[in-house]
């Protein structure tokens, strides 16, 4: 498992991305919340800025951002029922375009 300790790298990162969050495109969002999960960083401003971003753009999520969302806020142990609601809507909606992997991380 890999882990950041140079917290201060992560709280610079997690300021910035949060400055240039509004021109985030879908997979941006995903992706940069994906990373944070993955390095095991949680950074309570930074997830809650990315979740309500991802929130008001949902219904342009592919399987693939709604996969990686899902998963990173597992990952995070972040609850954000209103996000994950989304996320299982927009899923029943898209489900014939979710590849296994997508299906796998979703779950």
């Amino acid at each position: 498992m890999l882990v950041i300790s140079d917290l201060p790298f992560i709280h610079s990162l997690a300021q910035h991305a949060m400055q240039i969050l509004p021109s985030f495109l879908v997979l941006h969002i995903s992706n940069t919340l994906w990373a944070f999960a993955a390095l095991v960083v949680s950074h309570p401003t930074f997830v809650e800025a990315v979740t309500t971003a991802a929130l008001t753009k949902i219904g342009a999520f592919g399987s693939q951002s709604l996969s990686a969302t899902a998963w990173s806020l597992s990952k995070l142990v972040w609850r954000d029922q209103t996000l994950l609601d989304a996320i299982s809507a927009q899923s029943v909606l898209k489900i014939e375009s979710f590849a296994p992997q997508n299906l796998a991380n979703t779950s």
